[in-house]
């Protein structure tokens, strides 16, 4: 939803998802509005944004409130009211004007780092999905969220960054025995398409996306975005249950990919895998529950579970409920 927004967008997002009365809390009867607060924090202070959506008619949200303080770890703070009552952020409104006025830099920053939030379901490897038919070979400036242009990302990474390439195919090796190498060309009646084709350990046969299984799709997917070049991942990165199809022993490849792309991008996973969970510590995990009709978000304290990880792995604690957060 802040990616959409802070590209006005945010329109679109509601309509593509039942409209505003499946956004809120049961309905807008029940909650007429909702309130968020974000923090951005680095070495130069801290940026505070804040905005408040109500339900409005014809079943849209609109903006009654969107605020910007810049609270800098020298000088001084810096507010700034956004114009309200569009169905739109004003954030690139504001970003408009003077470049060294400080309230214009707030909203450039803001709305740089909303832009920089991308999640990524690659969950459709139907045979009618984008990821297993052609795409644009120059849509390569990032990675889709349904990986719908992963060969073009493919294609201009062997030509333009063989390392991170060569990460990439030695990773796949790893987790699909099958797999050697990929086969990646414009089609040849048509050069401004290409397809995801792969070739075996025997030479002599190229096959297509369509021979692919699903969890081998869906894991060079996530070992394209994970391993590509720094400069091309998102800022935060959003990936909903990476598990799915994939073999335990590729489960600890993507969390060991996982661990590595932590080190320059915020990683946040969705997951219901006891291997995911062992793959990390207490502090990386923070476990959902629904409470009274409301979810609850919390953090195991590894002083608490210290004696009971002397006997089990967190996935097994989690699976006995010690942990809580199960359905």
């Amino acid at each position: 939803m802040l990616n959409h927004a802070s590209q006005e967008a945010l329109k679109l997002f509601v309509a593509q998802r039942g409209f505003s009365d499946s956004m809120l809390f049961m309905g807008a009867q029940t909650t007429p509005q909702l309130t968020a607060s974000i923090e951005l924090a680095n070495d130069d202070g801290k940026t505070r944004y804040g905005f408040t959506l109500a339900h409005a008619a014809p079943d849209s949200l609109i903006y009654t409130q969107e605020t910007i303080k810049c609270l800098p770890a020298k000088g001084v703070a810096v507010s700034l009211d956004l114009d309200t009552g569009g169905k739109e952020s004003a954030l690139i409104k504001a970003a408009q004007g003077d470049p060294g006025d400080p309230k214009r830099q707030a909203a450039r920053f803001i709305g740089d780092a909303l832009g920089k939030v991308q999640p990524y379901h690659f969950h459709n490897t139907s045979a009618t999905a984008r990821i297993r038919n052609t795409s644009d070979v120059h849509a390569s400036r990032h990675l889709y969220d349904d990986g719908g242009n992963l060969a073009a990302i493919l294609y201009t990474l062997s030509q333009l960054n063989e390392p991170s390439y060569q990460r990439i195919v030695h990773a796949t090796r790893l987790a699909f025995s099958a797999f050697n190498d990929f086969v990646l060309e414009p089609e040849a009646l048509n050069p401004h398409k290409i397809m995801l084709k792969w070739k075996g350990p025997s030479p002599g046969y190229t096959f297509g996306p369509h021979q692919l299984p699903d969890g081998g799709l869906r894991f060079i997917t996530l070992a394209t975005l994970l391993l590509q070049p720094e400069s091309l991942r998102p800022d935060v990165i959003i990936i909903d249950e990476p598990e799915l199809g994939l073999y335990p022993h590729a489960e600890q490849l993507v969390c060991e990919m996982l661990t590595s792309a932590s080190k320059t991008s915020q990683v946040l996973v969705a997951t219901q895998s006891t291997t995911f969970l062992d793959a990390f510590a207490p502090e990386d995990i923070i476990l959902a529950e629904t409470d009274d009709g409301s979810t609850t978000l919390t953090r195991p304290s590894a002083k608490d579970l210290q004696e009971w990880l002397e006997d089990y792995s967190l996935g097994e604690l989690w699976l006995k409920n010690v942990l809580r957060g199960r359905p």
